[in-house]
């Protein structure tokens, strides 16, 4: 994805006027493909594999919320930013989007062929102050139901 949206964002800056109207349509449809196979529907996939089962009801549609957020702000922001700089508007999402590989890459476990269980375990490993906490308040919100 960030490669097709850095090879868009060179052509528009230094090639558009070449008249090759088929490589921002390459570019463009590679970049839908590739976020549809991969990138778009991970916070989707991962929700079941990745929260504890006992918090799956609160954390689930809370992560659903989040991401339909993130989409509407993003869809919102890009006509107002188009228009004031097409290039550095396209710079910005491939810069997100680099960042957002690198930060997946480093802090996404591997859960092929892990079990939940072996999975919760995994995260039980890094327990600190801040997650007891976070497990009482968790635990306080489940009482009330």
């Amino acid at each position: 994805m960030s490669l097709s949206l850095g090879v868009l964002v060179v052509y528009l800056q230094f090639f558009e006027d070449t008249g090759v109207v088929v490589v921002p349509l390459i570019c463009i449809l590679s970049y839908v493909a590739l976020g549809a196979y991969g990138f778009f529907p991970l916070p989707w996939s991962m929700i079941p594999e990745l929260y504890p089962t006992k918090y799956i009801n609160f954390l689930g549609p809370l992560t659903i919320i989040v991401v339909l957020l993130y989409d509407y702000i993003a869809t919102q922001l890009y006509p107002i930013m188009i228009t004031h700089d097409r290039n550095g508007t396209i710079y910005f999402y491939c810069i997100i989007s680099i960042i957002a590989t690198i930060f997946l890459i480093i802090v996404l476990p591997e859960t092929r062929g892990k079990t939940k269980t072996q999975i919760e375990e995994t995260f039980r490993g890094k327990i600190d102050e801040s997650t007891l906490q976070m497990d009482e308040t968790f635990k306080k919100i489940e009482d009330a139901y």
